[in-house]
C-alpha cells in the first residue's frame, strides 16, 4: 500500500491542489477511519511540506478532532 500511496499523492498533484485534495478525501471516508489514518500518516511523512499551509493544517485538525 505504500507504494501506491506515493504515486497517489505525487500524481493527484497534476489535478488537485493538496488541500482540495485532502477536504475531499475528508468529505469521503468519514467511516473509515483506519485508512484515513493510514493515509495521512504516509502522506505526512511523504510530502511535510503539504502541510506548512495554513488550510492543510486546519484540514488535518479537523480530521484529528473526529478522530
Amino acid at each position: 500500500m505504500p507504494e501506491f500511496l506515493f504515486s497517489f499523492l505525487l500524481l493527484s498533484r497534476l489535478y488537485l491542489r493538496p488541500q482540495k485534495l485532502l477536504g475531499k478525501l475528508l468529505d469521503s471516508v468519514p467511516e473509515r477511519l483506519e485508512t484515513l489514518v493510514a493515509l495521512l500518516t504516509e502522506w505526512t511523512a511523504k510530502y511535510p511540506y503539504d502541510y506548512r499551509d495554513e488550510r492543510m493544517m486546519n484540514h488535518l485538525k479537523g480530521a484529528a478532532l473526529h478522530i
